[in-house]
């Protein structure tokens, strides 16, 4: 009944049935539910290094947009909000065959994986999480391009994401000197810094200054 789909050495695709299989009862409910139940009943969830990590919840599908607005798009994160947050799956994927929904991540993960993580092709709850733990398991692809990714993003200017790396403490990650390169690329018309002695204090950021990254 399930669909697997491995997408590298650490991530694989998986559709199934959303039941805890960590003891007996729940073994046993997942074990009949999986005899009578149809693909309705299942959801695509992420496995990384063979543990379930994430269920897939951004999709981006059938969107009737021009192609000028598709060319001032940036990420998928732009797109999420420039849609009206139509990339939900409660709203865009209901009524899609699960089976068929499951593809179409599986599709996007192997793009993103095949693009070297760019962070722009996935949603930020899941590009950023995901690509953590990945580098957290040694990957060599991931372990390269966490930090670049979220100084990337973050000098982007982009207030959504900005935000969730903020909130998230996603620059914790990143050094002193590279806090430092990472302000002098940012957009300043979303975000700004207080320089005090000609060294950097703090961000301000929708009108709140940031002082946690100041050395």
């Amino acid at each position: 009944m399930g669909k697997k789909f491995k997408i590298n050495k650490y991530i694989t695709l998986k559709l199934e049935l959303l039941i805890p299989e960590d003891n007996i009862l729940g073994s046993v409910v997942s074990s009949l539910a999986k005899r009578f139940l149809n693909y309705e009943n299942m959801v695509t969830m992420i496995y990384v290094g063979g543990k379930r990590f994430l269920q897939c919840k951004y999709l981006l599908m059938d969107v009737p947009i021009k192609q000028q607005f598709v060319d001032n798009i940036q990420s998928i994160d732009e797109a999420s909000e420039l849609l009206d947050h139509s990339l939900e799956m409660e709203q865009l994927t209901e009524g899609v065959n699960p089976e068929i929904e499951f593809w179409a991540h599986c599709s996007n993960l192997q793009v993103w994986v095949e693009n070297e993580y760019d962070t722009r092709l996935l949603h930020r709850n899941l590009a950023f999480p995901l690509l953590k733990k990945l580098s957290d398991l040694g990957d060599p692809m991931a372990t390269r391009v966490f930090k670049e990714e979220i100084a990337k993003r973050f000098a982007s200017g982009h207030h959504s994401v900005i935000q969730y790396l903020l909130e998230e403490l996603y620059l914790d990650y990143l050094t002193p000197e590279e806090i430092k390169t990472m302000i002098e690329d940012l957009n300043s018309e979303m975000v700004d810094y207080v320089e005090y002695n000609q060294e950097d204090i703090g961000i301000i950021f929708d009108k709140r200054l940031d002082l946690s990254y100041s050395h």
